[in-house]
């Protein structure tokens, strides 16, 4: 009998979406040295990505612990003081990268697309 709660059915749902595997592919291309992309670069790597699709994407891949959301604050002169509050209106940026856990499910993927890669193209 087939499990509709198996974990890689609610894994290949949330992460093989469009716009979620364009996201992964996009943040798997950066060097696995801490380079992360703005989302303003995500939205210009991905070929008409819709921002409600985007936002959406990077929401949901990192509620599954898959990228990593980090808040680059706002450079502040010496008259605004170096008080940091963590305010949204305190930041400059959102950047992105992936978190471990992605990178090792971008090689589960970088496999299936290998496989797929080398089977015959469909009559339909």
């Amino acid at each position: 009998m087939i499990d509709p709660n198996n974990p890689v059915f609610s894994l290949i749902e949330r992460t093989c979406k469009k716009w979620s595997l364009a996201v992964l592919y996009a943040l798997d291309s950066l060097p696995d040295d801490g380079t992360t992309l703005r989302n303003r670069d995500l939205k210009n790597d991905i070929a008409g990505i819709p921002e409600k699709s985007l936002t959406s994407a990077l929401k949901r891949l990192e509620e599954d612990g898959l990228i990593n959301r980090q808040f680059i604050p706002k450079k502040k002169s010496a008259k605004e003081g170096r008080t940091y509050r963590f305010e949204p209106e305190t930041f400059q940026r959102t950047d992105y990268c992936l978190t471990p856990k992605g990178r090792e499910l971008m090689v589960v993927i970088k496999n299936l697309e290998g496989w797929a890669n080398v089977q015959p193209a469909s009559d339909k």
